[in-house]
């Protein structure tokens, strides 16, 4: 030993155990080379959160790593996301297998690619997955036959799953087959294996809605959260199979085509409406959900679905547009929600529209309920910040929401206001924004009878501005403006 070495200070294997928890995984991965001790007892720290493997390289080296002192490592083996777009060589597939086979204690996992993997080595890698029983949560992106095969043979009482059948191509995989086939690769057919555990479904389908009536479906008591990616969503499989499901979210492609068809006047498409009273009449004979408290996604899947139940909490996830205006209506009557978040884009003049902008859509049949509302509004980026001109639409709404009593409003992209305009509208004040937000929330308490809280946020879209938060706040006949 030289002179050096043997004059540095020495420290117990647990002090550098400790160490090594605030290390990065490539220097926790140098350290375990240095002695047995820490190889052996400091493996967890590599292996404690999700191995993420995008190679077959990076695959065959974890592969090596789990295998040394006999497979010991292989109980802090618990997340693992093999995020590989194509078939992996044999040799590396053989040793993954082998792997999976022995994972005794994996509670997730991810293949972002799923067939690809499969076909390396078909079907041991399948099998393996679906011996396992530690399995919790799945994620199944890029499926087809095989995939569908392995979801049949799970024995792991999994939680949380989501599955998307292939996108690529010329058409996602789901959509290219028969009608009459397409039951037997719905995602509730697929996951009746594990029906009595599953809690959370995330998962994309293309639903055969015409001509066709679905087979019984297994029960799933326990599935209380949903997130539906079907263009055309039937909604009875779902309601008979999930009784007790309390959060919904649901997304089409439907937007982009509204989009790209901007000069169609026709607001709502026929086959929208076709689907949609299919989804009213199959509610009236056979029942809606009667436990749902919240949704949270597009306009369009929404009134396709034509929920007949009650909702509590709704947030639209999109910018609300002039042709969804018919739709919010249909949709508000009916659900008549507590809670309502939305998204607005557009210039002073598009949110203050008399038709369709802010106070519109807030004087709807359905939002005289609303307790809580959250309103993210994005100004187009030449818009020069006028709060009064903006606010007085809303305060205009106001005496339409008597229940409210949390309201929030987020302001995004607007330009500050010129020196002359400040000038204009007051005296000088270096505050002068904050009492405006600060008026905006006594008046809009003055107006709103049981109203107890305002939250106004202001981020400019130049970056070296700074950004404006006001809150004001109601207690008994008190008010308190917190400002930053």
């Amino acid at each position: 030993m030289s002179v050096f070495a043997a004059n540095q200070p020495r420290l117990n294997h647990d002090i550098l155990l400790a160490v090594m928890t605030f290390c990065d995984k490539f220097t926790i991965s140098r350290m375990l080379r240095t002695c047995s001790a820490l190889s052996r007892h400091g493996a967890r720290l590599l292996l404690n959160d999700t191995v993420n493997i995008n190679d077959a390289n990076a695959l065959d080296s974890l592969c090596q790593f789990l295998r040394a002192d006999n497979f010991s490592r292989m109980r802090h083996f618990r997340d693992l996301a093999l995020r590989m777009d194509e078939k992996m060589p044999r040799p590396v597939a053989r040793q993954l297998a082998e792997i999976l086979g022995r994972s005794t204690h994996l509670d997730t996992l991810t293949l972002t690619e799923a067939e690809p993997i499969l076909q390396s080595h078909d079907p041991a890698i399948a099998t393996a997955i679906a011996s396992l029983t530690s399995l919790r949560t799945l994620v199944l992106c890029g499926a087809e036959e095989l995939s569908r095969n392995m979801m049949l043979m799970l024995q792991s009482p999994l939680e949380e799953v989501r599955f998307e059948y292939d996108p690529h191509g010329d058409a996602p995989f789901d959509e290219m087959l028969e009608p009459d086939e397409l039951p037997q690769y719905h995602p509730l057919f697929l996951c009746q294996n594990f029906a009595a555990s599953l809690r959370d479904l995330d998962c994309r389908f293309a639903s055969p809605h015409t001509g066709f009536t679905y087979p019984q479906l297994p029960m799933y008591p326990n599935l209380c959260c949903l997130t539906l990616q079907d263009d055309w969503p039937v909604l009875r499989p779902w309601i008979a199979s999930c009784p007790n499901l309390t959060e919904l979210s649901s997304t089409t492609h439907h937007e982009v085509w509204v989009a790209e068809d901007e000069d169609d006047d026709q607001d709502i498409n026929p086959e929208w409406e076709e689907l949609r009273q299919r989804n009213l009449d199959d509610q009236v004979a056979h029942g809606t959900w009667t436990h749902l408290e919240e949704y949270s996604g597009n306009v369009v899947p929404l009134y396709i679905l034509g929920l007949t139940c009650r909702i509590p909490s709704i947030t639209i996830d999109e910018d609300v547009k002039s042709h969804h205006v018919g739709m919010l209506r249909t949709i508000l009557a009916e659900a008549k929600p507590k809670s309502l978040g939305m998204c607005m884009t557009g210039s002073l003049d598009d949110l203050g529209d008399s038709e369709y902008g802010i106070a519109a859509l807030l004087m709807l049949e359905g939002c005289s309920e609303i307790e809580t509302l959250e309103l993210s509004l994005d100004l187009q980026r030449w818009d020069t910040f006028d709060f009064q001109g903006l606010t007085v639409h809303l305060l205009d709404a106001l005496p339409h929401l008597p229940a409210l009593k949390l309201l929030d409003v987020d302001i995004s992209g607007p330009q500050k206001r010129s020196q002359q305009s400040v000038q204009a509208a007051t005296q000088e004040s270096s505050a002068d924004e904050d009492v405006d937000i600060a008026g905006f929330g006594r008046r809009a308490m003055g107006i709103a009878p049981v109203l107890t809280k305002v939250k106004v946020g202001v981020w400019y879209s130049q970056p070296w501005r700074k950004g404006r938060f006001v809150r004001v706040t109601k207690t008994g006949e008190r008010i308190a403006v917190f400002s930053k």
